[in-house]
């Protein structure tokens, strides 16, 4: 993606600290002793080249032991295959010989082993290798296009998704999902999607900072050899669907009473001299019967119970690693137990797997009573399968916002304000822009202030204020740190009209899409959070004077039910309405420069309303006579 202006370059200086952290094999990965970032308080914040230094140490070491597994397990390879092809020679050349030098082909095999081992590591360091490049290049502004992009979450009808550029290449999911399962992937964009109460908020910024440190542990998850991509939520939603076939009351009663006929009637026909064997024949097709209404049904329960134990291999790894963290905020600790507490899962799987293999379609009788009971184990299991991998996703979901924090360490964890509503950033700047290449600006809500109404000529920097206010809050509500030097946020329900598009198909034209966007957002408003929106150029696409009388009956609706907004126009007698609503709305404005006949920006946001306009003379730098 890319961002609607440019960014001016501006420097801001941050204190740099060092200090020696804890290194180890604790979570089954080799690393060398190193100087890693501690970052203990926003005001003892690394500096990023402290960072890259850190990351392009490791990723030097972990390459260099790479490299020496692979030579390893080559030079391993090349001995075999000249032994292999001595030994061959010997036998056909030489039988005598080869038939005493054939018992070393058993010596072949510890030597098999051996390489395998290297081949593992070999390849467990080029992942971590891999995975401190990855860092470099976010750090280094080149990441685009290079990570997971969360498309496939992309919902255009979401309050502001598309707007933000939550997801897509260059957005901001692909800047700090480090998550390797399906998911940790699908609960990283949860958290972006849905804004997270208070005390969920806090508890997160709590696991991010104590995971912030902790280098080691998220090298391993980021690392962890991963059998599959099948241990993701969407792959058991429908584990426990279909229904029961019997209760487990009706089945065993069936069961006891088909039995107790059979075996009466049996007992009967023979006492009366009739053939037996021809009341057992009846109730051997009554088997028949109930096998063909169950058989279905069972063969979807082996085909859940199996795809459950691919699941629980696929993240046997991943679990292992989270279980030996060493972790004490209240968040990590309830998800490490809930990862720990699958412990039972694997032994329930083989109990249920037996069943099956040992009563189908023999005694089916006593499988149909042994058949309500395995169902309701199974939807047991299901359901505590799926919080053991909601656990890993959000300790994958919490690294990532983890990493983002440990590589950008000027940005602060904003304070979450219970009472409110507010909105206070100073310093405010957008996350996807390096660091060093992001103006930043001071926005500020507080009642009695509502209505932010932004002027300004083409290009000076309106939609983008708009797009960081936007994205800032969604991280800050996710949990995770800001762009900015102070932060102070309640929780609101956040909605945008900003990108726009009319649709051919739907014959929808562009105001009636802009018209619909708006009516969506002002829909939104409800009594547990107030409402903040962000207008990019209210009502385009209609005449001054509809635009003018549209806009101000929508914005003083919104004000009176206590909302807040941004509003951009070009429009400059919106601005005259600031007037009506008193204190509560402010004009702002951007504005731009023409220096030796060139027009610059300083994206600085200042305020009152803008004098100027510079539409002619964008037109006449893009070549245009007029």
């Amino acid at each position: 993606m890319i961002l609607a202006e440019s960014f001016q370059k501006t420097s801001w200086s941050v204190p740099a600290n060092r200090t020696q952290m804890k290194t180890g094999g604790r979570f089954g990965v080799d690393v060398m002793p190193g100087r890693v970032i501690a970052i203990g308080d926003e005001s003892l914040a690394a500096s990023v080249e402290t960072v890259r230094r850190e990351y392009a140490s490791r990723r030097t070491r972990h390459a260099a032991r790479a490299r020496r597994f692979r030579d390893g397990a080559t030079l391993i390879s090349r001995s075999k295959r000249f032994v292999t092809y001595s030994i061959i020679g010997y036998v056909v050349f030489d039988p005598t010989v080869g038939a005493v030098l054939v018992p070393l082909f058993l010596g072949l095999l510890p030597v098999t082993l051996l390489q395998s081992w290297c081949v593992r590591r070999w390849l467990r360091a080029m992942s971590r290798a891999t995975f401190y490049a990855s860092g470099i290049r976010r750090l280094d502004d080149q990441w685009q296009g290079r990570g997971e992009t969360g498309q496939r979450y992309l919902d255009l009808s979401h309050a502001y998704a598309d707007d933000l550029d939550l997801f897509g290449r260059g957005s901001l999911y692909e800047l700090l999902c480090t998550a390797r399962t399906e998911a940790g992937q699908e609960i990283l964009a949860r958290w972006l999607l849905n804004p997270a109460d208070r005390p969920t908020i806090i508890e997160r910024q709590q696991a991010i900072k104590e995971l912030r440190d902790q280098v080691d542990l998220r090298e391993a998850v980021a690392t962890v050899n991963l059998i599959s991509q099948r241990s993701g939520i969407k792959g058991l939603e429908n584990a426990s669907t279909g229904g029961e076939v019997f209760s487990t009351g009706r089945g065993r009663m069936l069961a006891t009473l088909w039995i107790a006929v059979v075996v009466i009637g049996a007992i009967g026909t023979a006492t009366a001299g009739g053939q037996w064997w021809a009341m057992l024949a009846v109730g051997l097709m009554g088997e028949a019967v109930l096998y063909h209404t169950v058989r279905l049904r069972l063969q979807s329960l082996a085909r859940s119970i199996h795809e459950l134990k691919l699941s629980m291999a696929a993240s046997k790894p991943l679990r292992k690693v989270i279980s030996r963290s060493d972790v004490t905020t209240p968040l990590l600790l309830r998800l490490r137990d809930d990862i720990d507490g699958a412990s039972w899962f694997r032994q329930t799987i083989h109990r249920m797997l037996y069943a099956l293999a040992l009563n189908e379609p023999v005694a089916l009788l006593w499988f149909v009573q042994l058949f309500p009971s395995l169902e309701l184990m199974h939807r047991r299991v299901v359901e505590e399968f799926k919080v053991h991998l909601e656990a890993v996703g959000q300790f994958e979901a919490l690294c990532s916002l983890a990493t983002y924090a440990f590589e950008h360490p000027s940005d602060l964890f904003p304070e979450i304000r219970e009472e409110g509503p507010e909105f206070r950033a100073e310093g405010l700047g957008h996350p996807l822009p390096a660091n060093e290449k992001c103006v930043r600006n001071d926005v500020c809500f507080e009642r009695p202030q509502q209505l932010i109404i932004i002027s300004g000529s083409n290009m000076s920097g309106k939609t983008t204020l708009m797009r960081s206010v936007g994205v800032n809050i969604v991280l800050a509500l996710a949990g995770a740190p800001v762009r900015a030097t102070l932060m102070r946020v309640s929780p609101f329900v956040l909605g945008t009209a900003i990108r726009i598009a009319d649709s051919l198909q739907s014959g929808t034209s562009h105001f009636a899409a802009v018209v619909q966007r708006m009516k969506q957002v002002i829909d939104m408003q409800n009594d547990e959070r107030p409402l903040l929106y962000l207008f990019d150029e209210i009502l385009q696409g209609t005449n001054s004077e509809d635009r003018r009388v549209g806009a101000e009956v929508v914005l003083k609706k919104l004000v009176n039910a206590g909302a807040f907004g941004i509003v951009s126009t070009h429009d400059l007698a919106l601005t005259e309405m600031v007037s009506d609503l008193g204190g509560k709305a402010v004009n702002m404005h951007f504005e731009d420069h023409v220096i030796d006949g060139r027009m610059t920006f300083d994206y600085q946001l200042r305020s009152g309303i803008v004098q100027k306009s510079n539409a002619l003379d964008v037109m006449r730098s893009f070549g245009l006579d007029v």
